[in-house]
């Protein structure tokens, strides 16, 4: 489900870490279509299932210049840019989206997100590890977890998680 909205959206998985995606888009657009179709899909299947068996996301959208790599025969991102896309899909909650303040300044980001969002967007001062000062994130509900799901206890082993890496040109 999740490839296939990246790829139908133009995005290119990266790659897998764990339970964690990471993708990466010509624009911020494409990135929020992906998240679109995706959570269309994440409720459908959720409505079918138990509480258990459910996927909640958590999702991280940043924007930036990384460095192309080939590693092990296989190309691979790095650079502050990756590092900070994967620190602010961390700051995440289940259900909930976070993005960088270069990607929030997009109006085409926020026009879609507003499609989909189910509540306000917060904005946040944090420190990010292994990045200098403070970086201003956004967090926005997307889904209705269950409470045990939000506040983690119960949280099953189908939890599941998304980074989105926006990149620019590719």
């Amino acid at each position: 489900m999740l490839f296939r909205a990246i790829e139908d959206c133009g995005g290119r998985v990266l790659k897998t870490i764990g339970d964690a995606v990471m993708a990466s888009f010509l624009n911020n657009e494409q990135a929020m279509r992906a998240i679109a179709a995706f959570l269309a899909q994440i409720e459908a299947y959720n409505a079918q299932r138990n509480i258990s068996e459910q996927v909640w996301l958590k999702l991280g959208v940043h924007r930036g210049p990384a460095i192309l790599v080939t590693l092990n025969d296989r190309l691979d991102y790095f650079g502050s840019s990756v590092n900070k896309a994967a620190r602010i899909q961390g700051l995440a909650r289940s259900g909930e989206l976070a993005c960088s303040a270069e990607v929030y300044a997009d109006p085409a980001f926020r026009q879609l997100l507003d499609t989909v969002r189910i509540g306000d967007t917060l904005r946040q001062e944090v420190n990010l590890k292994g990045l200098d000062g403070n970086h201003t994130i956004y967090r926005t509900r997307l889904l209705n977890p269950p409470d045990e799901i939000v506040l983690g206890a119960g949280t099953s082993p189908m939890q599941r998680f998304l980074t989105s890496l926006g990149l620019g040109a590719r």
